[in-house]
This record gives structure tokens, sequence and C-alpha cells, in this order.
């Protein structure tokens, strides 16, 4: 019996290993970016190819509305859209937010439920799901239908007019006892009536893909889409400076990197609802060597007015001097460039060819769609007299004369 006894552990113990790998192995093979970003980036690769279409839902569930109109920076990690940013909220007729869906992914790593300002809690299994009803308030001013996460993030602080509420949360938080949720009930009106008074709602996001915004396209009849991307390779390699992208998996992850920015490239021009006057995509390049046509053309294209004040603020930040400190921190996050059209490609003569290669072979097909070409020698790649920009293909856009 003892020996019997023994075996059948054995057997079973053998068939949990095996069961156990099995679904290892399984869970690899679903999550093809499990093992290419660490940290909590991966997170956002998963979030790009949902099992089921969660935002499109909205798109029947609330009705057509007024107010200021809407308009997404949709971008991606290290591609200058902090600068873009502070081009666009010079304007008085913009309530601007930076990142404003990012307290509520990390929220959603860490915990299921959301805590609101009524009392009430929800849980969400999927971060896009939450994404897509926060930016429905968002759009619509409704800052006190947000869940209580939304409020403490720190960013707030980066829009000049959200900038208001943070100091009237600063001021209730200082007294004793007070409560989260009872600071934002003191504070909450400021944010929505300064959202309410500008003609203009404009966020910028790395967080979500374009797809979640087409249902949007159709409730706010309004909303248009800025497309900001940069050079992949400069972007790839400002990533890895903050240990986003890993050496050891550059190929897979620029593949993923590039995959996604072609992804929102080709969802845009093929919905019609966006493609046709909706969707204005820039280069930062351009941006950053022409900022002053760059922000006229975007301000058209968003029916914002400018004025010298506004041509003035964006001439100061481009090539006015910088004020954005000394320290490692301060250069690596500074939305302000002494020469902008400098800076832009700066990154050529530090960057590894080596680098550059591996990002060229893995970009090609997201290449064909922005008109960048490989670079054929370290030479090429040192010299900035030689354009990394060549044939674009005639159904998508010129990201350089947008």
């Amino acid at each position: 019996m003892p020996r019997m006894f023994l075996l059948n552990y054995i057997r079973r113990r053998k068939i949990l290993i095996a069961c156990t790998l099995v679904f290892c192995l399984a869970v690899m093979l679903l999550n093809e970016n499990s093992i290419i970003y660490r940290r909590g980036y991966v997170r956002i690769f998963q979030e790009w190819y949902p099992k089921r279409n969660l935002e499109m839902k909205y798109a029947d569930q609330y009705p057509e509305v007024s107010g200021p109109m809407p308009a997404v920076i949709l971008t991606y990690m290290r591609s200058g859209s902090s600068f873009f940013g502070e081009v666009l909220q010079s304007s008085q007729d913009v309530f601007y937010l930076f990142e404003p869906l990012r307290t509520l992914q990390f929220h959603i790593r860490k915990y299921s439920t959301f805590h609101y300002l009524d009392g009430k809690s929800r849980n969400f299994t999927n971060f896009l799901e939450i994404a897509s009803e926060a930016l429905n308030d968002i759009f619509r001013c409704n800052f006190e239908n947000l869940p209580l996460p939304f409020f403490t993030d720190g960013f707030l602080s980066k829009g000049k007019k959200a900038n208001e509420f943070k100091v009237c949360m600063l001021h209730f938080k200082s007294k004793v006892n007070i409560s989260l949720s009872s600071a934002v009930h003191q504070c909450v009106g400021i944010i929505k009536r300064r959202c309410l008074e500008s003609k203009h709602i404009v966020i910028k996001t790395i967080r979500i893909p374009l797809k979640v915004l087409v249902p949007f396209s159709q409730i706010f009849p309004k909303l248009k889409i800025l497309h900001l991307v940069r050079d992949p390779r400069a972007t790839l390699k400002s990533q890895s400076r903050f240990g986003i992208v890993k050496l050891r998996f550059l190929h897979e992850n620029a593949t993923n990197f590039c995959n996604r920015v072609y992804t929102d490239i080709t969802v845009a021009k093929n919905t019609p609802t966006i493609a046709t006057s909706r969707y204005f995509p820039i280069s930062y390049e351009n941006l950053a060597m022409y900022p002053i046509q760059m922000a006229v053309g975007v301000y058209r294209f968003l029916g914002i007015s400018i004025n010298e004040n506004i041509m003035t603020y964006v001439h100061n930040i481009t090539m006015g001097g910088t004020s954005c400190g000394t320290s490692r921190v301060s250069k690596l996050m500074c939305t302000k460039s002494a020469n902008s059209s400098a800076e832009a490609g700066k990154w050529r003569l530090t960057i590894p060819y080596s680098f550059v290669s591996v990002v060229d072979s893995a970009c090609s097909l997201l290449y064909s769609v922005l008109g960048l070409r490989s670079v054929p020698s370290e030479i090429h790649l040192r010299n900035l007299s030689y354009s990394l920009r060549g044939n674009i293909s005639s159904n998508i856009g010129d990201f350089r004369f947008t």
C-alpha cells in the first residue's frame, strides 16, 4: 500500500507540473509582449488587442452634445507631445489636460475598484473600458462624474487652467482630517467651470490606441484628432533612456511599437468619420523645424483664433532659450528648447548605429507610410545633411507637409 500511495503521489505531481507548464506556455503564446516590455508598460501593449471591442459600445449610449470643442493629441511616449501641448495651451480659448488617463491606468494595475464622489464604487478589469467612460465625461466637462483617482494626479498642474484645481486641493488637503472625497467636493466646481468657460478642450494622451476615439467621432461631431508622430528611431532611443526599451529585446520592442503606430494611422485613414476633415497627422520633426508655420496650421485646423501673443509664446519656447534647469531629469522632461530645429536631429549624433539598424529592419512597413528611409551606414547617420525622408505611400498622406 505505501508503494502504491507513493506511485499515485508521484503521478499526480507529474500531472500538476505538466499542466502548469502548459498553462505558462499558453500565456506566453497568447501574450506576445509578456517577455518584451517590463514593468507596467507591457499592460499598454496588451490593451491594444483586447479580446472584445469594449470601447465601441459607448457610441449608442450617449447623445450628441454641445460645449467646448474637443480635440485629442494622440501620440506616444517620448515623441515631443509635452512640447506640442505647450504650443496649444498658449491660447486662452483652450482648456488643456496633460495625460488625464494616467492615474486611472496606474490604479487599475493595482486595484479593480474605483470610488466616486457620490459614494458609489465600480469595478473594472480592462483599462480601455474605464478610459472610454472617463473621456466621455472629460469631453463634457463632467468632472464630478470621474473616479477619485483622477483627482490625485499631479499632472493636472501641467494645464494652466486645471492647475487652479490643484491649488484648491492643496489648500483643503492641508487641513487636518479632511478626506480626498471632501477636498474634491470643495474644488471640483473650479475645474468644471474653467472647462465650460473655454471654447476648446484639448487632452494629450499616450495611453490609448486611436480606435478608442472612433465611437467618439460620432458622439462628438466636432471632435478632432491631432496625431503626433516622431521618427521611431529617436522615440525608441529616448524610451530606452527611461528603461522602457530593453536592448536585449530591441527588435521585439521596435516591432511592437511600429506596428502600433502603423495601426493607428490605418485606422484613422480607413474611418470615414475621422479621415475627411477631423484627422491631422503631424511630424514632430516638422513641428520642431517650423514651429510657427506648424502652429498656425494646427490652430486653423482646430478653429482656434491665433494672435501675436501666441506667436511670441511659441517663438520663445522654441527659439528663445530654455529654463528647464540643469539636472538630468529636468533636461529629459524639458518642454522648451533654445533651438527646436537643432534639437530635432540631435539624436543622430549620439545614437549607436547598431541601434538604428535594428529599428530600420523592424519598422520598414511604418517607414513606407511615414516617408522614412533606412540609414545605409554610420557615415550617413552622422551627416545631418543626409535626409532620412524618402518616398511616401500615396494612400496614407504626407506627414511632412500637413
